[in-house]
């Protein structure tokens, strides 16, 4: 915690977050969050915000593909973030940070992991607002 404050971690918090990054970083990570710090303090780009919409930054993302055996796109999506809970399907198809993120999980095989993703998983949300839109099943 000393060398987050000395490395001022917490005002790199960027202004959507729910908490601060030192908060975040000691209860999601605790002593494995030490290695994170030194990467931030080697380049603070680490600390941004990769994935539009999230709160993940880059270099949990890196611990991520280090530390959790990330084979797939839906894995880290559903199952290791919860982050297709969070964000919408269309908004991650479209999003940088998404595309960025599977360059740092799946290097090379990252297009086609990102493409896999978005041909076996649809938009779940579109019957519903279908549903909503037509008033179907309200009587």
């Amino acid at each position: 915690m000393d060398q987050a404050k000395r490395m001022n971690l917490d005002a790199m918090t960027a202004s959507t977050s729910s908490e601060l990054l030192s908060t975040r970083l000691w209860r999601r990570y605790a002593d494995q969050a030490i290695p994170m710090l030194e990467k931030i303090r080697q380049d603070p780009a680490q600390s941004e915000i990769l994935i539009e919409g999230t709160e993940y930054i880059r270099c949990e993302i890196e611990h991520a593909r280090d530390h959790e055996m990330i084979t797939q796109l839906e894995d880290f999506l559903r199952r290791r973030a919860k982050v297709s809970l969070v964000v919408p399907h269309e908004q991650l198809r479209q999003s940088s940070g998404l595309k960025e993120a599977c360059r740092v999980l799946f290097g090379d095989d990252a297009d086609d992991r990102f493409n896999h993703y978005f041909e076996q998983n649809r938009d779940t949300a579109l019957p519903l607002l279908l549903h909503q839109w037509f008033n179907i099943g309200s009587h």
